[in-house]
């Protein structure tokens, strides 16, 4: 994700007056900044998604500012999650191998977003222990298989998600420009 700061140009007159120091602050203040921005992302995929804060937290990463760079990065990975994440009802916490409801299942990935999925989904147990919705589908010439697994989203499309990353920027640049803003005025007046 990459944000553009409105505050540029006192930054830039700050860096002329006193380049050592400001240098110093911003990449504190880009460091803090990224802080809030993973904070804000986590609050914003679980009030968006039904998966919780602690679901995708692992997924998300911080590479701070250090040395003479100032840039800073919040980056997401992992693969499309499994149903289990989200709410689906009916719901066991551990459902048994081929137990299928034979009404069909009825899903909520986006908050208040309910659909229905048709009853021909059974619980299957993969090879690492976690448990998926899939049904029966026809073999394609690529993929031998016969199975095809419920996915839902990955953490790096809940990420980009517009709502989601609008928040995340705009939260992240008052966080900046704040922060910054005060530390150098700090720093000014202590002189």
């Amino acid at each position: 994700m990459e944000i553009e700061i409105r505050g540029l140009e006192d930054i830039k007159r700050y860096l002329e007056a006193m380049p050592d120091e400001a240098g110093s602050v911003l990449r504190t203040s880009v460091n803090r900044a990224l802080a809030a921005a993973h904070r804000e992302a986590l609050i914003q995929i679980s009030r968006r998604y039904t998966i919780s804060m602690q679901g995708v937290e692992k997924e998300l990463r911080e590479i701070r500012a250090k040395g003479g760079s100032i840039a800073a990065k919040l980056e997401s990975r992992g693969r499309p999650r499994g149903l289990l994440n989200f709410n689906v009802h009916p719901k066991k916490e551990t459902p048994a191998p081929a137990w299928t409801s034979k009404r069909g299942y009825a899903t909520e990935i986006l908050s208040g977003q309910f659909e229905d999925i048709s009853r021909d989904y059974f619980w299957i147990a993969l090879k690492g222990g976690s448990v998926h919705l899939a049904r029966r589908a026809e073999p394609s010439k690529r993929d031998k298989k016969n199975l095809r697994i419920f996915k839902t989203v990955s953490t790096p499309q809940m990420l980009g998600n517009k709502d989601v990353a609008e928040k995340v920027t705009e939260v992240t640049k008052a966080t900046l420009e704040e922060i910054f803003a005060r530390s150098m005025e700090r720093r000014l007046t202590r002189r």
